[in-house]
């Protein structure tokens, strides 16, 4: 997620990523593993980045694929719930803060165990 975000600000796209691994910018470098050996130490290769930007482009790019554009998604209302057509068939809902019933509070035995 950190990578695609970060590709997106400094305008890595799956059209234009093979460009930037001659860049300049050292942040650039770093992200595409061109300087540094970064992935190394996630266990990764040091291109794994780079691989996902030209696999799937950047976050925008990807929820644009997934989810729509902010044109689409306005076109469908104010709704929180995206249109059928891109949910995710086993997605669960899990209902938020103020739809769970208020649990009644846990009755203890007033017995406290304290550690030796």
């Amino acid at each position: 997620h950190y990578a695609l975000v970060t590709a997106e600000e400094l305008g890595v796209t799956k059209a234009n990523v093979d460009e930037h691994l001659k860049s300049t910018n050292p942040d650039i470098r770093r992200l595409l593993g061109v300087e540094g050996k970064h992935g190394e130490s996630l266990g990764l290769t040091n291109d794994w980045a780079y691989r996902m930007i030209k696999h799937m482009g950047n976050y925008g790019e990807s929820f644009e694929k997934n989810v729509g554009t902010l044109v689409e998604l306005s076109e469908h209302g104010s709704s929180d719930k995206p249109p059928e057509s891109t949910r995710s068939p086993g997605r669960i809902r899990h209902g938020n803060r103020h739809d769970r019933q208020k649990r009644p509070k846990r009755q203890t035995l007033g017995v406290h165990l304290s550690r030796p």
